[in-house]
Parts: C-alpha cells; sequence; structure tokens
C-alpha cells in the first residue's frame, strides 16, 4: 500500500488546478460578453457546465482529476460547481481543502477568464470526493468576496 500524501501536497498542486479550469473557462466562454453580473439564467449555466463536461474527465495531476461541473439552484440562486476526485491515498479533510480557497479566490479575482462565470453565477463551489466516492470537502464564494 503506497504511502498517505501529507495534506501540504493538495496546495502546491493547486496552481495545476487553477490553470487548467481557467483554460476550460476560456475554451467555453466564447461569448462571455453577453452574461451580465447576476443575469446567467439556469439554461445558460447548464450549456456552459454541458461544454465544460465535453472535456471531462480531466486529469489535472498525478492525484487529482476534474470529473464533473454543472448547475444547480437554491432559492433562486444558480450555483456553478466543479467536482473533483482526490487520490484514496491522499490524507484530506475539510480543513485541508478550506486552505485552498484563499488562492482559488484570488485566481478567480484576477484573472478575467473567470469574469463571466464569476459575475453570472450567484455562487461558485469546488467540491472534492475521494476517488472512492467518499465525500472530503467543499468550498465557496461568490465575486462579492473579490
Amino acid at each position: 500500500m503506497p504511502d498517505k500524501l501529507s495534506v501540504n501536497n493538495l496546495s502546491f498542486r493547486l496552481q495545476k488546478i487553477i490553470f487548467c479550469v481557467g483554460l476550460i473557462n476560456l475554451l467555453i466562454f466564447v461569448n462571455a460578453a453577453e452574461i451580465q453580473a447576476g443575469e446567467l439564467t439556469l439554461s445558460e449555466c447548464n450549456q456552459v457546465a454541458n461544454n465544460l463536461n465535453q472535456q471531462l474527465p480531466m486529469a489535472v495531476d498525478q492525484i487529482t482529476t476534474l470529473k464533473v461541473s454543472g448547475c444547480v439552484t437554491r432559492s433562486g440562486a444558480i450555483t456553478f460547481f466543479y467536482n473533483y476526485a482526490i487520490s484514496d491515498s491522499v490524507v484530506a479533510t475539510q480543513t485541508s481543502i478550506d486552505s485552498l480557497r484563499s488562492s482559488v479566490l484570488k485566481s478567480w479575482c484576477t484573472d478575467p477568464a473567470f469574469d463571466a462565470l464569476l459575475n453570472g453565477a450567484d455562487l461558485i463551489a469546488y467540491r472534492y470526493y475521494f476517488t472512492s466516492g467518499a465525500y472530503i470537502g467543499e468550498y465557496t464564494f461568490s465575486s462579492s468576496d473579490c
């Protein structure tokens, strides 16, 4: 059985995750200028997710795979989510997932590739699961966090 990787290994892999998602966002937001702040409909959100899902699953690195994206609504608010699978050989907890949030948020707030989705959806969610399917944790943010 391989040694468990430490939680700190997740942090250095984060840049690859951010880069891959940013690249995908550049590919799917050809008409991004048409999406106004807070005006992304559920149908448009699902179209974005469906376009992205055609490129998935995508190996981010040796232990991380972007599996699926999607949209959900709750009380009229649209959440765009990314589901990642992390190798079962990694020791990961909600605390380790929370430690990634500030770096991801900084990227979303400063990279124009994220503008349309960040300003169009009410919430962005990153959800993490082990490859076995067990839930690890998640974090969310919105344009107001920038």
